[in-house]
């Protein structure tokens, strides 16, 4: 039997592999019924599971780099409110301001490794796809004075050749009563950084370096950083959807038929056993666990156990639109007789 089955596989792999996008419905009906981790592992054979991988690491790379400057800003917006009555300057509080200082300093490489890393992905897509205007946006986005390139040279320093310890200032308007904090980098300590160490491209570093002020202000810096990227990378993600490569988009209509019929076959498995139960579980002591609270409440206030119920449990639970005419029937039927036996 597993003979047999490997067979098949290897049959189906063959077979992809002479096909044409999009993929012929046999093939993809033979590849759908294998085990989902064997039909993925065949479309790594597809035209399009290339630039797929590249896509869904871009992703996934934007998303960590939205989380780690998020959070270095709140953990600088953090710091600047603990300090500004200024008992975190005590003597008796000075190891509880150095953990405040370690943990800016661990987000902050955090988010130039991610913007690193975010950068890198990004072009690796731009090779594939070929974006009109990349270069143009690229240089309209972030412009011209050296913010991304000093950065980019900050994960340089942070990564490989020395830790630049960020500080901290508190500055009073005694005039009008106020004071403001905040965290900094010495301009004239990442100067000398990055004069002795291999930062390219340095012009643009020092270029930045030399309208910076004597102190650094971190939370500018990864402010207009952020604003600068959410919209490159906002054009950027919106040009990948309607530039989709046919390879890129067979390959998801693949992954996803596979997806769905596994879900199918295991949702009607399920089901059906239920309804061979004498007293199926009763399915509205689980909707909580699929459903959020507004959800849940639309839901109780359709006749219970309808048609009209079912299906919107379905339409909200059913986010992959997976489920067919065969399964709706077996959660009528699922419905129908778990409300029965309850009330018996």
């Amino acid at each position: 039997m597993n003979q047999q089955r490997e067979c098949e596989r290897e049959r189906v792999r063959d077979a992809l592999k002479q096909a044409t996008v999009p993929l012929p419905d046999q093939i993809l009906q033979d590849l759908i019924r294998l085990n989902p981790l064997h039909a993925r592992d065949i479309l790594r054979d597809h035209p399009g599971h290339r630039i797929y991988e590249k896509y869904e690491s871009y992703r996934t790379s934007l998303a960590i780099f939205e989380d780690a400057i998020a959070d270095l800003l709140a953990a600088i917006g953090s710091f600047e409110s603990s300090i500004s009555d200024e008992s975190l300057l005590y003597r008796t509080r000075e190891t509880e301001l150095e953990r405040i200082q370690r943990g800016i300093q661990k987000e902050l490489f955090a988010t130039t490794s991610a913007i690193h890393a975010l950068v890198d992905h990004s072009r690796r897509v731009q090779k594939r796809v070929s974006i009109p205007g990349y270069t143009e946006m690229l240089s309209k986005a972030f412009g011209d004075d050296g913010l991304h390139e000093f950065v980019i040279g900050l994960r340089t320093l942070l990564h490989h050749l020395r830790v630049v310890r960020p500080g901290w200032r508190v500055q009073h308007d005694f005039r009008a009563g106020t004071k403001t904090c905040s965290f900094t980098l010495s301009r004239d300590a990442l100067r000398a950084a990055v004069d002795e160490e291999r930062v390219t491209p340095k012009q643009k570093v020092e270029a930045f370096l030399n309208l910076a002020p004597e102190e650094v202000d971190l939370r500018e810096v990864f402010e207009s950083y952020r604003s600068r990227a959410t919209n490159f990378h906002r054009w950027f993600f919106g040009q990948l959807d309607v530039n989709r490569p046919s390879g890129l988009i067979d390959y998801e209509r693949c992954l996803k038929e596979s997806r769905d019929f596994a879900s199918r076959l295991a949702w009607k498995a399920l089901v059906g056993n239920w309804i061979n139960w004498e007293k199926p579980p009763n399915p509205y002591d689980y909707l909580d666990r699929y459903l959020s609270a507004d959800e849940l409440e639309a839901v109780l206030q359709l006749g219970k156990g309808t048609k009209e119920q079912v299906d919107y449990i379905i339409e909200l639970v059913d986010r992959e639109k997976a489920c067919d005419h065969e399964l709706r029937e077996l959660a009528y039927r699922y419905f129908e007789k778990a409300l029965g036996a309850a009330e018996t």
